[in-house]
């Protein structure tokens, strides 16, 4: 053969030790491999994710030692310190005073970005414990972000720094991080059986149950707009006997992923599977008025009301008696 064909190059791998969310593991691989690479591939970590491959956009950051540091052009054989993805925040079985701050304050759209955002967060909280809002904005600034949640991140990062967006002292994450598995504390004030269709239970922090009608209490939390704007619950539920649970939302699918992430919300909030929760197709007749499609506002909005309409689990429906809510009269 003609040695002036073209040459195969060697592939040559070695073995690297690292320590990962406080575990030390072990990975053969090449040396320029990035980081990202090994934490998903090889290592199973789903939280870091791959957005531009080039360290610009911020949904692959980890923690090396004590500082947010982009995966994606890391060479692994360049690591030189302990490595913590947003699997490794959680300590004793509760969410890091971030994580528990972005799910208090709703700070998440799509969710791709989220995990980069919290790793941004912890860095910065590590490096200045009581940041004020334009340091919050300096620090996620290379953190991308199509979903219009800005507002919300900001202040959930103040928010797990015990601070106010005008830099005052703040109340931390309500109760303070969740144990896992712990289902959030009941409403104040329980409210009343949803299934008549009349009295609803209140956001969190309201005082007690709100009624709908000229009965509102003032001072209590208003309901979210399409929820007051739909307060039958019939419109937005609908239980059958062998345990599906039928949501009726007014927003339209066309792939951004709406209906999927409803379906969870209204999964988690009622404690059933993903694969009972059924979500009826947008009919004007049927489903809730929630006005328009508003693309980064959807889940946020119809999430929002869909969550309030879903009585607590156990709480029984009317004449349910002892048996479980969603399993029908």
């Amino acid at each position: 053969m003609d040695q002036a064909g073209v040459e195969e190059e060697a592939v040559i791998e070695a073995g690297f030790r690292l320590t990962v969310n406080g575990a030390e593991r072990g990975v053969t691989c090449e040396p320029d491999t990035p980081l990202l690479d090994v934490l998903r591939h090889d290592l199973g970590l789903a939280g870091p994710r791959f957005g531009c491959g080039m360290g610009l956009c911020g949904a692959c950051l980890v923690l090396i030692g004590d500082r947010a540091r982009s995966s994606c052009d890391l060479p692994v054989s360049a690591v030189d310190g302990p490595v913590t993805t947003v699997e490794g925040l959680p300590a004793d079985g509760r969410l890091h005073p971030v994580q528990q701050a972005f799910i208090d304050e709703q700070a998440a759209q799509c969710g791709y970005c989220t995990c980069g955002m919290v790793m941004a967060a912890v860095g910065l909280l590590r490096e200045r414990p009581a940041p004020t809002e334009q340091e919050v904005r300096e620090a996620l600034d290379g953190n991308l972000c199509r979903c219009g949640a800005h507002g919300r991140i900001v202040r959930a990062v103040l928010k797990a720094a015990g601070r106010t967006p005008d830099g005052q002292a703040g109340v931390p994450p309500a109760g303070g991080p969740l144990t896992a598995g712990q289902a959030p504390a009941p409403v104040p004030g329980g409210g009343n059986p949803a299934g008549d269709g009349r009295v609803l239970a209140p956001p969190s922090g309201s005082p007690g149950p709100l009624s709908v009608g000229p009965a509102v209490p003032s001072g209590v939390s208003p309901l979210p707009a399409d929820l007051a704007a739909n307060p039958v619950l019939a419109r937005w539920l609908d239980f059958s006997r062998d345990g599906e649970v039928m949501i009726r939302i007014g927003k339209v699918e066309y792939g951004q992923g709406i209906w999927t992430a409803l379906a969870q919300v209204a999964a988690e909030e009622l404690q059933v599977v993903l694969a009972r929760v059924r979500v009826a197709p947008v009919s004007t007749s049927t489903s809730p008025d929630e006005g328009v499609t508003a693309g980064s506002l959807s889940v946020q909005d119809g999430g929002s009301a869909l969550r309030q309409a879903c009585p607590p689990p156990g709480s029984g429906r009317a004449g349910a008696g002892p048996r479980p809510w969603w399993a029908g009269p």
